[in-house]
Order: C-alpha cells, then structure tokens, then sequence
C-alpha cells in the first residue's frame, strides 16, 4: 500500500491535494516536525487530524486515518480519546472543508474542542 501515487479529489470541494508522491513526502515530513514542536497533546491530536487529512496521504481514509493517530497521541498522553458520536456529521464536513480550501481552523477546532469535552465527561483513560 503506502502513500498514494496518483492524484485525488476531495468531493463537494474546489481544494486539490498534493499530487505526486514526492510533495506528499515532504508534506508528511514538514507535518511530522510540525507535530513534534507543538507542546500539548491536544495541539498535537488536532495538528495530526487536520495535516493527515490534508496532505491526503493515501487514496481513501484519511479522514478516519487523522483521527485514529489523533486518539493515539491524546491515549498515549493520558487524555480521553475523540468519538465524534455527538458531532453533526454535516458540521463536521463543513468545518474540515473551510480548513482545506480557507485554511482556517476556527471551525474545526470549536468542534474538537466540543468533541474533547464530551469524550472527558463520559470515556475514562
């Protein structure tokens, strides 16, 4: 498998991804960097949810990818992961499509902040 090879849309967006795999290298690269200077775990969830989604590091899941890592590093952290059961589905494609075509992320962080909340009133590390 790997890092894709071929480029990728993103659907109901104008944003296009990078689109060969040498930039997804360095994307990936300058993320991880990117990762390792951020000095909270949540800043470090958040960071890895919406770069991995971003880059969009391989054909399909990246969505799903960025939040699984995002829940390792809040666990590994001693934090509640994120479940997004209370989340609007809608509210949440909209927040990540501001992110990709505005890069803003005053929407999305409302909503992992929301979902943070949520999963440290009802999940137990």
């Amino acid at each position: 498998m790997g890092l894709r090879k071929s480029p990728v849309g993103v659907s109901g967006s104008r944003y296009r991804p990078l689109d060969n795999i040498y930039q997804i290298e360095q994307a990936l690269n300058d993320l991880a960097k990117t990762i390792k200077r951020l000095k909270t775990p949540y800043a470090k969830a958040m960071m890895t949810l919406l770069g991995i989604s971003y880059i969009q590091l391989f054909e399909d899941g990246n969505k799903r990818t960025g939040r699984i890592m995002a829940d390792a590093l809040l666990m590994a952290d001693n934090c509640a992961p994120l479940s997004y059961r209370s989340v609007n589905e809608k509210n949440y494609k909209e927040a990540t499509l501001v992110f990709y075509e505005l890069n803003s992320i005053t929407s999305f962080k409302k909503i992992f902040i929301e979902q943070y909340e949520f999963a440290s009133q009802n999940y137990s590390v």
